[in-house]
C-alpha cells in the first residue's frame, strides 16, 4: 500500500520531456487557502489554457471551493488532492527532507508540474489577483513568442498589499514580490523544483534568457488571517508574527502613483546606482559581457510608474473583494465606493475612471 502511494506521487523528471500542446498551464499548490482562492482562480481563468490546482493538508473549505469551481469550469480547472504529509517550509522536518521525498515541498510542487498539459507553466498562488490589462499584454506576448518556438524565462512581480486593522495599503517594507520562482518557464526536464534548508526553489539552466514583464498581480498574502503566516510551523509562527507586526508600514493606495513614492523607492535602491544602471552604454555593455539585462530590482523601479498606472483598484481589487468575509473581518473599508471616491478626488486630473476604462 505504501509503495502504491509513493509511486502515485513521486516526481518523474523524465515525464516533463513528454511533448505538450503549445500554451500556458498555471500551477497552484494550496494549503488552507479558502480566503481568496475563488477570486484568485476566477481573476486568472481567462488568461491561461488551464489551471492545475493541487491541495494538501487542508482543514478549511479549500476542497469544497475547488470542486465547486471545477464543476463550473470543467475545461479550464483541474483539481488534484496530494495526500502525503508535506513538511512546511522553515520547519526542522523540511530541513531534513530530501527533494525526492514525497513529503518534501519540492516534490509536492513537482507533482503539480507533472500534471501540466501545455508547453509553458507559471506559478499561481491562492492570494494572487490579476492586474487585467498588464496580464493581457504579457500573456499575448508570451503566446506570440512560444508559437515561434522561442524558449526563455519571463519574470514578473506582484504588488504587496497589507492592512493595519484600519486600512488596506501597499506594504512599504517590501512593495514588490516575485523574484525566484515567479516566472513563466518552458515545461522541460531541465526545469523543476528543488529543496534547500529553508524553502523550495525553481532550478533552471542559467543559459536561458530572462525578460521582465512588470507588475501582473496584486498579492493579498498579508490580508489573510495572521498575515498569511498561518501555515508556518508552530515553533516559529509566533516570532514571525511579532516581527512582522513590529516592522509593518503601509502606504495608502492613493499614494503609490505619486512622484514622492517613486523617489523613495529610488532612494532605497541608491540614487547613484539607479542612474548609473539606467545609462544606455552601461546596459549595452552588460548585455554584451554577461548576456543579461539590467538587474531585476532596477527594472522594477524603472518601470514603476508605468506598471502602477495599469492598476485599477475598482476592477482589479474591489470587484473581487466586494462583500468578502476577510474584508469585513478586518473592518477594512466596508464600503469600497468611499475609497473609490477618495481616489477619484485625489486624481482629479487623471481619475480612476480613466484607469478603469483601459
Amino acid at each position: 500500500m505504501m509503495d502504491n502511494v509513493h509511486n502515485r506521487y513521486q516526481f518523474d523528471r523524465s515525464s516533463l520531456d513528454t511533448p505538450r500542446r503549445t500554451g500556458i498551464s498555471a500551477l497552484m499548490r494550496i494549503k488552507n487557502g479558502e480566503e481568496f482562492l475563488r477570486a484568485a482562480i476566477e481573476s486568472h481563468l481567462a488568461f491561461y489554457d488551464e489551471i492545475v490546482a493541487v491541495y494538501n493538508g487542508c482543514t478549511d473549505n479549500t476542497a469544497e471551493i475547488l470542486n465547486d469551481l471545477a464543476a463550473r469550469y470543467p475545461t479550464k480547472l483541474r483539481v488534484f488532492h496530494y495526500e502525503p504529509v508535506v513538511y512546511p517550509v522553515l520547519s526542522k522536518a523540511h530541513q531534513l527532507t530530501a527533494t525526492d521525498s514525497i513529503h518534501s515541498m519540492a516534490n509536492y510542487y513537482n507533482f503539480a508540474l507533472m500534471q501540466a498539459r501545455f508547453s509553458y507553466a507559471v506559478k499561481l498562488d491562492d492570494d494572487h489577483l490579476a492586474v487585467a490589462p498588464a496580464l493581457t499584454a504579457a500573456v499575448a506576448k508570451i503566446r506570440r513568442e512560444i508559437a515561434g518556438q522561442s524558449q526563455r524565462l519571463y519574470t514578473f512581480s506582484g504588488l504587496n498589499l497589507a492592512h493595519d486593522h484600519n486600512h488596506i495599503g501597499v506594504y512599504c517594507n517590501e512593495p514588490l514580490v516575485g523574484t525566484g520562482d515567479i516566472l513563466y518557464f518552458p515545461v522541460t526536464a531541465s526545469i523543476y523544483f528543488q529543496q534547500n534548508d529553508r524553502f523550495e526553489y525553481l532550478h533552471y539552466p542559467k543559459s536561458l534568457k530572462k525578460q521582465y514583464l512588470g507588475i501582473l498581480y496584486l498579492h493579498l498574502k498579508y490580508l489573510k488571517r495572521q498575515y498569511g503566516l498561518a501555515n508556518l510551523p508552530a515553533e516559529c509562527l509566533h516570532q514571525q508574527l511579532v516581527t512582522f507586526q513590529q516592522a509593518l508600514k503601509i502606504a495608502p493606495l492613493n499614494k503609490i502613483r505619486t512622484l514622492e513614492f517613486h523617489q523613495q523607492l529610488i532612494n532605497n535602491y541608491s540614487r547613484f546606482w539607479f542612474w548609473f544602471r539606467g545609462l544606455h552604454l552601461v546596459q549595452l555593455l552588460q548585455r554584451q559581457l554577461s548576456n543579461r539585462e539590467a538587474p531585476l530590482r532596477w527594472q522594477r523601479i524603472a518601470r514603476w510608474q508605468q506598471d502602477v498606472g495599469e492598476i485599477c483598484w475598482q476592477r482589479d481589487l474591489w470587484y473581487w473583494l466586494a462583500g468578502h468575509p476577510s474584508v469585513h473581518r478586518l473592518n477594512l473599508w466596508l464600503h469600497p465606493e468611499q475609497e473609490l471616491a477618495q481616489l477619484n478626488k485625489t486624481y482629479s486630473d487623471n481619475s480612476l475612471a480613466e484607469y478603469c476604462s483601459k
